[in-house]
């Protein structure tokens, strides 16, 4: 019967999964959970960096659930122990083995749990949810499977793999959305990750799955009844145990290396020693360590079933459970090195925490925390502690440490399991009953530098600094715009106009002051006869300044041109620089005043302007052939020439100043000044007529011929007539 619950509970297990997709046999950084998942990596070899030659394998303590814990632990980088129970809690049990949270799923918790490197724990129920729980055991999210779920891998791109008694292979995004499924013909069991993204998976229908990362398959192999949680090699080799007895070697691309029959059902995942020796137990009560090449190397017997997947210690002790009741530690020849005996079966696979320690669940409804009493000992920088590293006592021992500040450096605090002290020197534990931490934290000595700067730039940092003994401190100086540096003084001594500054190994207060002076620059400004702009001469403005310049022309005269630095601003009576920032020049030109006349006239308006005078054509102007005709006599006056008709030849003769224009009745060439020229090359419709009894000629024509300027204003249908004498 034993045997039958072993079975069954550790074939569930196996569903245990990895936190994260390549990870390797190194040292973690802080972030990292200390033992991440069932097998400690994602290829699940059990091999882990944490030496336990030290452990004795005494209980330390022992925390009690109210189910059987077939739930392997996982360890968060805070040294939280996580684990699941039977009676449908999930747990968060601190080092010192007291309670820190618990979650209530709706039905047992019999895989182990995986923690992720930001804090997220997942794990599956018999409920059929997978849950993502935050550090603090609130919830993140939950999926629903269709039956039992098991624990997570998640892919180094965020995707997280997840099996179920449903026949599915899941994999969820990290918002818990679906990414896709497959299906197997059984049980989907546990995954293991190839350093080439590939899942591998086991199931209850015989095959080990090979699946690439968009869920399609890559192979399978066919052993000869329901197939376990993979393990795989450096190599690629990929070991898996099968309910056939036979413990397979496969290659990565599904083809058969070996395999080696063991006497019974195989339900415990494999494990990988750093040497290539493979360990895996087996239903006929044996561990069996197997050479690479698939030779047997030794074979342990326990008293039963062992469905307890190997921890191997950086030591080289191997970890595994029984289902006698026992946990084994055996040296890596084979030999019991020690055993604990709990009071039922054991299937949980034990974990190993940083100081030695060994955590394992059982189902007596217990997790068991295994070793020798230790005081991790540890000393940030500036200082040191001694002695330090883990530091094994026994019950009752007293222990002390000594801490000691470098150069430069004093005690900050020491902290004593997670409690200051304040700037103790010497720390002693007696009668020591349970683990302990003690750090030590220093700072360095400290000095001022007082930086400071003038009106006109700044100096970064600024104000009075607080400088560790022997650090160096640089200083950066930066003028405003406008501004150049003047000169930097270092403890009263200059250093010149320096853009930067650095105090090395800095043993003393110091000061240092920038100064700043203004950027200047000249403008030119002259005038011809005629007029004079002021101010003129030589100018001189601090950078980014303006000044405006005013220009005025003398009685009779007008101003012609102001040129900016050889550029024309045509006649303009003012001008302002601003945001000087360079040398200019202005010049101004004047001309003598001339006389001007401004007619303005109005399509279809008799009534027009001459200098703002009002006077009235005896035909409006019209638009004939998209050109403005008008009556012209009246228009040729006001400028001072004269209009004759030859009623003969019908031709109308047009005089002004040192221009004469012929024009003739319905014919679209004229002379000008006697020589023949098209009213309009572009427009040859565009001829002299005779509406309403006036003769109306082609105005722009007519206009410039005669020396004047016509600007036609499409918006007011005005058009502007500028002639200058």
């Amino acid at each position: 019967m034993k045997k039958a619950i072993a079975l069954l509970t550790t074939i569930l297990i196996v569903f245990s999964l990895s936190p994260r997709a390549l990870r390797e046999n190194v040292v973690k950084a802080n972030s990292e959970p200390i033992w991440p998942m069932i097998g400690y990596n994602a290829q699940h070899t059990g091999q882990c960096q944490y030496d336990t030659a030290n452990s004795g394998g005494t209980l330390k303590w022992k925390y009690r659930t109210g189910g059987q814990v077939i739930s392997s632990p996982a360890i968060a980088s805070d040294g939280t122990v996580y684990v699941g129970s039977y009676d449908s809690y999930f747990y968060a049990v601190n080092p010192d083995g007291t309670l820190r949270w618990r979650y209530q799923t709706g039905s047992a918790v019999f895989a182990a749990p995986a923690v992720d490197a930001d804090g997220t724990i997942y794990v599956g129920s018999e409920d059929a949810h997978f849950y993502a729980l935050n550090p603090d055991g609130t919830l993140k999210w939950k999926y629903k499977a269709g039956d039992w779920v098991a624990s997570p891998t998640i892919a180094t791109d965020g995707t997280i793999y997840v099996g179920s008694r449903d026949h599915y292979l899941y994999a969820l995004n990290p918002d818990g959305t679906l990414k896709w499924k497959y299906q197997t013909g059984e049980y989907a069991h546990g995954v293991a990750i190839a350093s080439d993204g590939t899942v591998c998976v086991g199931s209850a229908d015989g095959y080990l799955y090979a699946l690439n990362a968009d869920g399609t398959l890559s192979w399978k192999y066919q052993a000869f009844a329901s197939v376990g949680t993979p393990s795989i090699a450096s190599d690629g080799t990929v070991y898996v145990g099968s309910c056939d007895h036979y413990l397979y070697a496969l290659n990565p691309d599904g083809t058969l290396k070996w395999k080696y029959p063991t006497g019974d059902e195989i339900v415990s995942h494999p494990s990988i020693a750093s040497d290539g020796t493979v360990y895996v137990g087996s239903c006929d009560h044996y561990l069996y360590a197997l050479n690479p090449d698939g030779t047997l190397k030794w074979k342990y017997p326990t008293g039963d079933s062992v469905g307890s997947t190997s921890s191997i210690a950086s030591d080289g002790t191997v970890y595994m459970g029984s289902v006698d009741h026992c946990l084994y530690a055996l040296n890596p020849d084979g030999t019991l090195r020690w055993k604990y005996r709990t009071d039922d079966f054991v299937t949980s696979s034990p974990v190993i925490t940083v100081n030695g320690t060994i955590y394992v669940g059982s189902a007596d409804g217990y997790l068991y925390a295994l070793g020798n009493l230790a005081i991790t000992a540890s000393a940030d920088s500036g200082g040191s502690i001694s002695p330090s590293g883990i530091i094994y006592a026994g019950r009752g021992d007293s222990k002390t440490f000594q801490i000691a500040p470098d150069v430069g450096y004093h005690i900050r605090h020491l902290m004593v399991d997670n409690q200051s002290l304040g700037p103790v020197a010497s720390y002693t534990f007696t009668d020591v009953v349970a683990d302990h931490t003690i750090r030590a934290a220093f700072e360095a000595d400290a000095h001022t530098i007082t930086a400071s700067a003038g009106n006109g730039g700044s100096i970064s940092p600024a104000g009075a600094l607080i400088v560790a003994h022997g650090a160096d401190q640089p200083f950066a100086i930066a003028p405003d715009a406008g501004y150049r540096i003047g000169d930097v003084l270092v403890d009263g001594a200059s250093v010149g106009a320096a853009a930067s500054y650095s105090f090395a190994n800095v043993t003393t207060d110091h000061a240092i002051l920038a100064s700043f002076e203004p950027i200047t620059y000249v403008i030119t400004a002259s005038s011809s006869p005629g007029g004079s702009i002021a101010p003129s001469g030589m100018i001189t403005l601090i950078s980014g300044g303006s000044k405006t310049f005013s220009i005025s022309p003398s009685s009779g005269y007008v101003i012609k041109d102001v040129t900016v630095d050889g550029v024309s601003r045509g006649a303009i009576s003012s001008y302002t620089f601003t945001n000087v920032t360079s040398n200019h020049a202005v010049q101004t030109a004047f001309e003598k005043e001339k006389s001007q006349t401004i007619i303005i006239l109005q399509i279809g308006n008799p009534a027009c302007t001459v200098n703002n005078s009002s006077i009235t054509l005896d035909s409006p102007p019209v638009i004939k052939n998209a050109r403005t005709l008008v009556p012209i006599r009246a228009i040729i006056e006001a400028l001072g020439g004269t209009v004759g008709w030859d009623g003969a030849a019908r031709k109308a003769t047009v005089a002004l100043g040192d221009a004469t224009i012929e024009l003739w009745i319905s014919k679209n060439a004229a002379t000008v000044n006697g020589v023949d020229t098209l009213i309009d090359s572009t427009n040859l419709k565009v001829v002299p007529e005779i509406i309403s009894g006036r003769t109306m000629l082609p105005l722009r024509f007519v206009s410039e011929n005669l020396g004047c300027s016509v600007v036609w204003a499409e918006a007011t249908r005005t058009i502007t007539i500028t002639y200058e004498q």
